[in-house]
């Protein structure tokens, strides 16, 4: 697999603090509590992140989904970790796709429907690109999208 040019001598951090918010690599270890979260918030993410996802979405796809992130994040093709509060408490995902036709990437959030998504979408996205613009990560033009409120 190959990574983008920006990112092949890059490593990025497997966990971050971000405000009150704390991030984690998603992977496979992390499949029922994803799930859990996906398919609460089903309505809200249809289409979000292309095609129907996660219209029939099944547990079995999702390890397979949480398998190839962790893979990509591996290779430094694409990231992805899981948004939890202070508690412990399992919010939502963010990832960085990097653009493989230019110097920008395609920067997704979301939070599960049950914690008030709208103003933890917010409230991140603005620590999270503060974070994502910092001298810690390489020059991208970062897109951050939320799904629609």
């Amino acid at each position: 697999m190959r990574c983008h040019p920006l990112v092949k001598d890059f490593e990025a951090p497997r966990e971050a603090a971000l405000g009150p918010y704390h991030l984690t690599v998603l992977g496979p270890d992390d499949v029922e509590e994803d799930f859990r979260a996906v398919t609460e918030s089903a309505e809200r993410l249809k289409g979000f992140m292309g095609g129907t996802w996660p219209e029939g979405l099944t547990l079995e796809d999702n390890r397979i989904d949480l398998c190839w992130h962790l893979r990509e994040f591996d290779t430094n093709r694409s990231f992805a970790w899981i948004v939890w509060d202070a508690d412990r408490n399992y919010l939502g995902c963010v990832y960085v796709f990097p653009d493989f036709g230019g110097d920008g990437a395609f920067v997704p959030v979301w939070m599960r429907s049950s914690c008030d998504p709208e103003q933890h979408e917010r409230a991140f996205g603005e620590l999270l690109m503060q974070w994502l613009e910092g001298p810690s990560w390489p020059e991208f033009q970062f897109r951050l999208s939320l799904p629609p409120g």
